[in-house]
């Protein structure tokens, strides 16, 4: 049996920067309408991107696909400081006001082989682009979690076993990317040349959950559930090495840059849930450890 839902859900949000797209938009019609909720407890078949530990109070193997549009409409806002920049970079004209329309593919799927453990995974495409990467400097603010120029494709993956009836562990990976390269440039008053080495290696990011759950059969069931995923932030190293050559002689410039091109704070998830036959109440709360975050930093 197939069921088509169609959810049409609007969204405040004012939030500070740098995050995962899903973190701020959840995933799935259903969960996204509810505000991300669900998946402190009840996450059904996207339950491996909040907390695993609920797949395995799924009665049976569950999956879907969702395709969602935003039309976001933001104050305008200013990346960087009226006054002037001392390193000489160029403004970054970059506003709020400007994030365009963006789309996106998210796919849940949850697999039950037994009443006492279960396996899931989860996942975000982007669809204006595969990837986007855009870092701040030091002077430089934005009172956006997430922008339509920081995108990325995301995938979890989870796993959960039930040790009693009415509570459960679970566990998964968060898979991500860094980047690592080297650019060498020289310029010389006949000739130019310049060489680029780039590689990407993967980067898995864990995160557990556990919940207790009870079914108070013709009342409704009730679930508790707390979850911890750890800091994401992929530190890219780029070396730039630039000869100069005059008639003189030659002018090397090295450069070294570590960039977080992604990052994700630690979190925690705190959540309850109660559903009744005819309705259902979801209420969580998280915490985000942004303390640790440092913005890029580049040595000559």
């Amino acid at each position: 049996m197939f069921k088509i839902l169609i959810f049409i859900y609007f969204l405040l949000l004012m939030q500070t920067a740098l995050a995962a797209p899903s973190d701020v938009y959840a995933l799935g019609g259903r969960i996204s309408a509810l505000g991300g909720a669900p998946l402190a407890t009840f996450g059904e078949e996207f339950a491996a991107k909040g907390n695993p530990a609920g797949l395995t109070f799924l009665s049976h193997s569950k999956a879907s696909i969702t395709y969602s549009f935003y039309a976001p409409y933001i104050d305008n806002t200013n990346l960087s400081p009226e006054l002037a920049i001392s390193s000489g970079i160029s403004r970054d004209r970059y506003t709020a006001s400007d994030m365009e329309n963006f789309k996106q593919v998210e796919m849940g799927l949850a697999i039950v082989p037994s009443d006492r453990w279960a396996v899931g995974a989860s996942f975000y495409i982007p669809g204006n682009s595969l990837a986007r990467v855009s870092s701040l400097t030091p002077n430089e603010a934005t009172y956006l979690l997430f922008n339509d120029r920081q995108m990325r494709p995301e995938i979890y993956s989870g796993i959960g076993f039930r040790l009693w009836q009415d509570f459960a562990i679970g566990a998964g990976l968060f898979y991500s990317l860094r980047a690592d390269g080297e650019m060498q440039t020289g310029i010389a008053s006949a000739d130019a040349e310049a060489r680029v080495l780039l590689e990407v290696t993967p980067v898995f990011v864990p995160y557990t959950g556990i919940l207790y759950a009870h079914d108070f059969i013709s009342l409704g069931k009730l679930g508790i559930g707390l979850s911890y995923r750890g800091q994401h932030a992929p530190i890219s190293n780029i070396n730039i090495n630039l000869r100069g050559g005059f008639a003189g002689g030659v002018i090397p410039i090295s450069a070294n840059s570590e960039l977080a091109s992604f990052y994700d704070p630690a979190k925690v998830v705190v959540g309850g849930s109660w559903e009744a036959p005819l309705w259902r109440s979801y209420l969580s709360f998280e915490y985000e450890l942004w303390e640790n975050y440092h913005p890029p930093i580049i040595v000559l």
